[in-house]
């Protein structure tokens, strides 16, 4: 017991701790086919929304230039209650997507 520590309560000396060689980051995130297959599918979504946005702003012109009564509301209803959503849900797509807005 003489080369233990004097309060020291162990059997054996305490293990002496040297860092470890290996390096505690972690490499960098290499892009998989998923990844890819996911962001095509996100690209070919958005694509879709922007074609459907589209016609929808086509119809509600279209309903306009016919200024019938009912004509005007339902352009309106289409250009706040689906194109205004429409809008933001692109842009969600575009930020999520890396580089964002891809043509």
């Amino acid at each position: 017991m003489g080369s233990l520590a004097r309060n020291s309560k162990r059997r054996t000396p305490a293990r002496s701790v040297r860092p470890s060689s290996k390096s505690r980051s972690r490499p960098a995130r290499r892009s998989s086919p998923s990844n890819h297959a996911d962001q095509a599918l996100l690209t070919g979504v958005r694509l879709r929304l922007e074609t459907v946005m589209a016609c929808i702003v086509i119809v509600a012109a279209a309903l306009r230039a016919q200024n019938a009564d009912n004509d005007l509301d339902a352009a309106l209803v289409l250009q706040r209650c689906v194109c205004d959503p429409l809008a933001v849900q692109i842009q969600a797509l575009e930020s999520a997507l890396p580089g964002g807005r891809v043509s």
